[in-house]
């Protein structure tokens, strides 16, 4: 039996139901408008597909494949543009859904970018100007099957009609605590300004103890946050800036926390969690909290005292940007955090 391993960054989501998985969608450039395309390319599946009067459907609305153009197993990557589709053919620069309905055909194939967490089975770093993000295939042998591998990644060289390339680099490295020893489990998220992505530390198969990796993401400006029960979250303290092809091997430590604290915690008379653009607070009886949120440096940028009812309280969350944060309350001994992610 042959499984399929779905990679947006690393081992996100693992297709284990289904033998077989459909990817076509091989490439992306958004901007310039001149330059908006899509190559579709066949990697898996049971059979090619005839084009001719294929929808593709984006936000701006629905473009249909003109006749004549096919994919198969072989060689071919094909382009469409608007040279050859009628309709509305347009992508947006910065987010969007691309999807592909294929006339007798079941299956409704899509790509979504920017990249996202929460739908890591078909989502797609967002290209930035002039670039392409691009798919990279490859095959594992794993514990006596096969397992195929995708991941999306950025591309600064286009390779529209041909085979991607430029698909070196990255970021990997280790999750440790504050005695230097490994944490398989910890959830590691690389986030950049054409999306963010999440993948887990671990030691299986022929990882190390407390490893992680993302290869390749191409070219960008990256911050890369670690958080584990148990432990404070943390960050590696410097954004991280790739060059095409550029291999980057970090190191970020959890520190413990410790078991008394652990348990006031977890008799906590103060929750938190995200509601939209507000946090809200629970507590058991009226008081006092303070509210504060970290960026994902570590940095602080809110902090709030809150007037607490026996209940809920809400605490906007003004003046944010789009990105990752963690929010904290304290109330007392009690305290309470939450990831908060703003879009």
């Amino acid at each position: 039996m042959t499984r399929v391993a779905a990679f947006l960054i690393m081992l996100v989501a693992i297709a284990v139901a289904n033998p077989v998985m459909t990817v076509v969608f091989s490439e992306i450039q958004t901007a310039p408008d001149s330059l908006e395309r899509i190559e579709l390319h066949m990697y898996s599946g049971l059979h090619g597909y005839d084009l001719s009067g294929a929808q593709l459907i984006t936000r701006a609305g629905t473009a249909v494949i003109d006749s004549g153009l096919a994919i198969g197993y072989d060689s071919t990557y094909v382009v469409i543009d608007r040279s050859n589709t009628t309709g509305v053919f347009s992508l947006g620069d910065d987010s969007d859904y691309v999807r592909l309905c294929i006339p007798g055909s079941y299956e409704t194939l899509s790509v979504r970018y920017p990249a996202n967490p929460f739908r890591a089975h078909d989502a797609s770093w967002a290209p930035p100007f002039g670039a392409s993000a691009s798919i990279l295939q490859w095959w594992e042998w794993q514990n006596g099957e096969w397992f195929d591998y995708y991941t999306w990644y950025v591309d600064e060289t286009p390779t529209f009609g041909a085979a991607n390339d430029d698909a070196s680099g990255g970021i990997c490295g280790y999750i440790r605590d504050d005695r230097g020893l490994p944490i398989n489990g910890a959830t590691v998220s690389i986030s950049a300004a054409q999306g963010s992505v999440q993948m887990a530390s671990r030691g299986v198969w022929f990882w190390p103890d407390g490893y992680f990796e993302q290869k390749p993401t191409g070219p960008g400006t990256f911050t890369v946050t670690a958080e584990c029960p148990d432990h404070l979250p943390g960050a590696y303290p410097d954004p991280i800036v790739l060059t095409p092809n550029e291999l980057r091997e970090i190191t970020i430590t959890l520190d413990r926390v410790g078991m008394t604290e652990e348990a006031a915690d977890k008799a906590s008379c103060v929750g938190l969690h995200q509601h939209g653009q507000t946090l809200v607070v629970t507590a058991d009886r009226p008081g006092t909290a303070f509210v504060t949120v970290y960026d994902n440096l570590g940095r602080v940028r809110m902090s709030e005292k809150v007037t607490l009812v026996s209940g809920s309280s809400e605490v906007p969350l003004s003046g944010l940007q789009s990105g990752v944060y963690f929010a904290e309350a304290r109330k007392g001994p009690y305290r309470s955090r939450v990831k908060v992610i703003l879009w």
